[in-house]
C-alpha cells in the first residue's frame, strides 16, 4: 500500500470513528430522556483508495487492492419500547407498541415518543418543550383551565368531563426514513406519508412515561472501543507522516 493511501485510509477511520464517537456521545447525554431513542453509526469496508481513484478495481488481487478501511455507511435509529415508568402523574403517556404523539413546532408537525404533558396558560396541552400536542384532527388540544379534572384515556383520548379529543397518534410508513430534529423530535422526509392509528388499536398508558432506549453501560463500552480505533488511526497517521517526511527528506539528500 502506498504511503499517500495509507493515509487516505487513516483519515477515513478518523472520518468514521470520530462519528461514532459523537453519536455514541449523544446517547449517553440522553440515558435519562423521556421516550428518547439510540441511535447508532454503521459502518462498511471501504474500497483501497486506488480503486476509489480508478487506478484498479475490487478483486484484482495486486498490492493496490489492498483494503480500504472503512467508512460511514449510514446512522440507525433503534425504535426499540423503552422502559415504562409509573410516574403516577396522570397527564403523563406512554404509547406501548408502535405509533408517535404529533406536535406543532413553528410551521411544522413533528413527531415524539416523549408523553410528558403540560397545559399552558392558554389551556393548551403542551410537551416538555412547551409546543402545542395535536389532535386527530390536526388542531391544538385545548382543555378548559375551569373545568372538570381531565384525564387520558387507554385509546389515546383527553376525556374531561363529557367531551372526548382524540390525540394525534400516527405511525409512518417507515420509521427507518425518520430524522432527528432535536428536542426529542422526528420528522418524516418530503412526500412521507403517517397513518392515523385507529382507536382500537391503540394502546396508551396513562401515568406512564417511556424510559429512554439507553443503555449506559453499552453506550459507554462502546465508546471506549470507538476512542480506542480512534487513537489507533492517529497513530497511523503519525507514523505515516515520520515515514513521509523521512522519504522526502532522503530524496532532497541525494538530489
Amino acid at each position: 500500500m502506498r504511503l499517500e493511501s495509507a493515509l487516505y485510509t487513516s483519515r477515513e477511520g478518523l472520518d468514521s470513528h470520530g462519528k461514532a464517537i459523537s453519536v455514541i456521545g449523544d446517547n449517553i447525554s440522553n440515558a435519562n430522556t423521556t421516550g428518547f431513542k439510540r441511535s447508532r453509526v454503521e459502518l462498511q469496508a471501504r474500497d483501497a483508495e486506488a480503486v476509489t481513484r480508478g487506478y484498479d478495481y475490487a478483486g484484482s488481487g495486486s498490492i493496490n487492492d489492498v483494503g480500504g478501511g472503512v467508512r460511514v455507511h449510514s446512522v440507525a435509529t433503534d425504535y426499540s419500547l423503552g422502559m415504562l415508568k409509573d410516574t403516577g402523574v396522570e397527564s403523563d403517556a406512554a404509547i406501548v407498541g408502535d405509533g408517535f404523539f404529533q406536535a406543532q413546532v413553528g410551521n411544522r408537525r413533528l413527531l415524539t415518543r416523549a408523553g410528558a404533558f403540560a397545559v399552558n396558560p392558554q389551556g393548551q396541552l403542551t410537551t416538555p418543550g412547551g409546543y402545542p400536542v395535536l389532535s386527530a384532527e390536526g388542531e391544538p388540544v385545548l382543555l378548559d383551565l375551569g373545568g372538570a379534572p381531565w384525564k387520558i384515556s387507554p385509546a389515546g383520548e383527553i376525556v374531561q368531563g363529557d367531551a372526548r379529543t382524540p390525540l394525534a397518534l400516527v405511525q409512518p410508513a417507515n420509521v427507518n426514513a425518520l430524522v432527528h430534529e432535536g428536542e426529542n423530535f422526528f420528522s418524516m422526509p418530503p412526500g412521507a406519508q403517517a397513518t392515523p392509528i385507529p382507536a382500537e388499536q391503540r394502546n396508551v398508558r396513562s401515568g406512564f412515561l417511556e424510559g429512554s432506549g439507553v443503555e449506559p453501560i453499552r453506550e459507554l463500552m462502546s465508546m471506549i472501543t470507538a476512542s480506542r480505533a480512534y487513537e489507533a488511526n492517529v497513530r497511523l497517521m503519525q507514523h505515516q507522516d515520520e515515514a513521509m517526511g523521512s522519504l522526502v527528506s532522503r530524496v532532497l539528500h541525494t538530489a
